[in-house]
């Protein structure tokens, strides 16, 4: 059905979103704001990250805390991938489709665990550092010339369906990321998976 596949990283192949709450965590500490739950972070996180920060800290400016959150992440990701998935990804590859990736996530945290992960050379292009991945999927798009009837953006969040859904491409969510089920379901996806078997069903079917 699918030829080409583009992958959000956390919270799709990486497993970090507790990793991305402790860092979120430390953000709120240096600006002396109240710290929440981790139920309420998933319950509340949204995407591009500011609209998040915005909920609880209304005027806060990004640029501040950026080098608070690199110093976190890089302390407490633990470079773990979702259990199978990187053999799906691959399966996927051997399978002729093209595999991408729009990431938030920083170029240091990426490009090891594509080492640690076993995926290099493995996608297509990988795109990190996305502050709208709106802009990253459009020129992903018409760089590689791809059909969108064919093309399918797979991510955990409110960003890559609402993004999807700008550019034309179908969407998917998945339910193990930073999001509940119900909050991505209100986004109206194309395909809302639960498993690494229902992920394979609709990609190679």
């Amino acid at each position: 059905m699918f030829q080409n596949i583009i992958f959000d990283w956390s919270g799709v192949i990486n497993d970090n979103a507790y990793a991305v709450y402790q860092s979120v965590m430390a953000i709120f500490d240096f600006l002396k704001t109240k710290q929440i739950s981790f139920d309420e972070f998933k319950r509340d996180w949204r995407q591009p990250v500011i609209d998040f920060y915005h909920l609880y800290i209304p005027d806060m400016v990004l640029d501040e805390t950026k080098e608070i959150f690199k110093q976190n992440i890089l302390k407490y990701d633990q470079n773990k991938p979702y259990i199978g998935i990187v053999d799906l990804v691959k399966k996927f590859k051997e399978n002729n489709k093209k595999l991408f990736v729009i990431t938030s996530d920083l170029p240091q945290t990426i490009s090891n665990q594509l080492k640690v992960f076993n995926l290099e050379n493995t996608f297509d292009e990988v795109i990190v550092e996305s502050h709208d991945k709106t802009i990253d999927l459009e020129n992903l798009v018409k760089k590689y010339s791809l059909d969108l009837q064919k093309t399918v953006f797979i991510g955990d969040s409110n960003h890559e369906i609402e993004s999807g859904k700008k550019i034309g491409t179908k969407t998917m969510a998945v339910t193990w990321g930073f999001c509940l089920e119900q909050k991505l379901k209100s986004y109206n996806p194309d395909f809302i998976v639960h498993n690494l078997s229902e992920l394979e069903k609709i990609i190679l079917n």
